[in-house]
């Protein structure tokens, strides 16, 4: 008897200390390597930073491998912003008291220490309410947020995707916002717009100073939520994200008459361009006399992971494919005048190998960088501080061509992948100027580089460097002048974009 009662108590201890251990991991902040945290602040200051672009992160979930301590890494790829969410139902455990978690002041002093412009999102309901997406307990909760980080953090993002989270789960209603039955919208979107309305006059009758952006909705969703205009008179940028899924990054599954039917409203070209999307919903806001409202990306990405089945539109990459299209889409979209672009997102988020949403960072689980890391680090060192779209005149000779590819999606709507060379040029800081080239559509594995010669007659200055973006090769190119002509001869021509900058 003695002998079983030792042997139930030695059991009971080792399933109490496995527990604890159990406990202590999952509570545990994740160690990172020691290239990840190794910088101090004066290194980091010393580092170039670009105004443009940042990376979403997922600071809060330390059970899932994320933590603050990935700032300095952040920061040291030149990243001058992330953006982090404080959500409501943390903020506000019990009705009417507030009380931002430690861990956000914790990443905010960090980044704030090392140069670095935080974008705090609100997100998403909180069951405390009748109705969870209460607009007035949603701007109370805002408002606490705003107040409790001021002159701190400036610039705050409204909810997210309101047609997948929270408003069309809650609401219902079709996914592009169109009304059924005899209707005009879809219920969730009214709701969303008057919501919207709502909390942000409440926000900036408080803090008139707090730079809003919102709301990230899917683009016919956005275009009927135009047709509302209180929604959008308190913003100062609005987001996009404008994930390509399964075509190259110069396109989206928008646009085309079928498209177009099927939404009831255009959102894109009958190219499905990414460009044309951009200057549609730069034209609608300002025939609204928003001229002054800027458009930011928010979100807009890639993953490799390697699926089982089916998942939505989405494809899944290689390390170099993802690579190039996040950021060729960065660039397209800083051409187009965006101000601020977001990586989604800067570290994988699951374990699952086959699940898509786990997939799409920089790191990879065990924090080493995919080549999208090393990219976008060249990106932010290409272009660095702030840089302005110029537009240089380039002439592309192609010398063997490849036919266009395409496919066919949506009510027979073709997709002929562009065909036109891609050519878009910044002017950066110290007055010189940068000129990226590359062939649209897909990256192929199969086929030889295209060769080109390139004639460039508008631009200041001599050829100084030229390179790849993706793999960071540096390349000697034979060039000739005349008649103030810059012409490259056998100039690489593919999916990586070949920069070029002068001096």
């Amino acid at each position: 008897m003695e002998f079983f009662e030792m042997r139930v108590c030695i059991n009971t201890l080792l399933c109490l200390a496995l527990l604890w251990i159990q406990v202590d991991i999952a509570s545990a902040k994740p160690k990172l390597p020691k290239e990840h945290t190794d910088f101090t602040v004066k290194q980091l200051k010393q580092r170039p930073i670009s105004t443009h672009f940042g990376v979403c992160t997922h600071l809060h979930r330390e059970k899932h491998g994320w933590s603050d301590e990935m700032l300095p890494m952040i920061r040291n790829m030149g990243m001058s912003t992330y953006r982090e969410a404080v959500q409501w139902k943390e903020v506000e455990k019990t009705k009417g008291v507030y009380k931002v978690p430690a861990y956000s002041d914790r990443h905010v002093n960090r980044a704030i220490e090392m140069g670095m412009e935080p974008l705090i999102i609100f997100l998403y309901g909180n069951k405390l309410y009748e109705n969870p997406m209460d607009p007035e307990g949603f701007a109370n909760y805002a408002n606490h947020v705003i107040e409790h980080f001021k002159g701190r953090v400036k610039y705050f993002e409204v909810f997210n995707e309101p047609n997948n989270f929270a408003f069309r789960s809650h609401h219902g209603g079709m996914w592009n916002g169109i009304g059924e039955e005899g209707e005009k919208y879809a219920v969730w979107l009214i709701k969303f717009v008057e919501f919207a309305s709502i909390v942000t006059q409440r926000i900036k009758d408080k803090h008139p100073d707090a730079f809003l952006v919102g709301y990230s909705m899917n683009p016919p969703a956005r275009h009927h939520a135009f047709n509302f205009p209180d929604a959008w008179k308190n913003l100062d940028a609005i987001a996009i994200h404008p994930y390509s899924k399964r075509l190259p990054p110069e396109q989206r599954l928008y646009g085309g008459e079928g498209i177009t039917k099927r939404d009831g409203v255009k959102t894109a070209d009958d190219d499905h361009s990414v460009e044309s999307m951009i200057r549609l919903n730069r034209e609608k806001l300002d025939a609204m006399g928003l001229e002054h409202v800027k458009i930011w990306v928010t979100e807009a990405g890639n993953q490799t992971s390697l699926m089982l089945k089916p998942r939505g539109n989405f494809a899944s990459y290689n390390e170099l494919t993802q690579a190039a299209y996040n950021t060729r889409k960065a660039i397209i979209c800083l051409s187009n005048g965006v101000e601020k672009f977001y990586y989604y997102d800067y570290y994988d988020d699951g374990n699952d190998i086959h699940n898509p949403a786990h997939n799409f960072g920089l790191l990879k689980r065990d924090y080493s960088p995919k080549q999208a890391f090393i990219a976008a680090q060249r990106l932010n060192e290409l272009l660095y501080d702030k840089v302005t779209p110029t537009k240089i005149k380039v002439d592309v000779e192609r010398l063997a061509p490849w036919p266009s590819d395409g496919e066919v999606y949506h009510d027979e709507t073709n997709f002929a992948y562009l065909n036109t060379p891609q050519v878009h040029s910044f002017t950066r800081k110290d007055g010189s100027s940068i000129v990226f080239v590359w062939r649209p559509g897909r990256v192929y594995g199969d086929r030889q580089e295209e060769l080109t010669h390139l004639t460039i007659s508008d631009v200041k200055g001599s050829l100084v460097e030229t390179g790849r973006l993706v793999t960071g090769e540096k390349l000697q190119l034979k060039t000739t002048v005349e008649n103030d002509q810059l012409t490259i001869k056998m100039a690489p021509y593919g999916s990586d974009p070949l920069y070029l900058i002068f001096k």
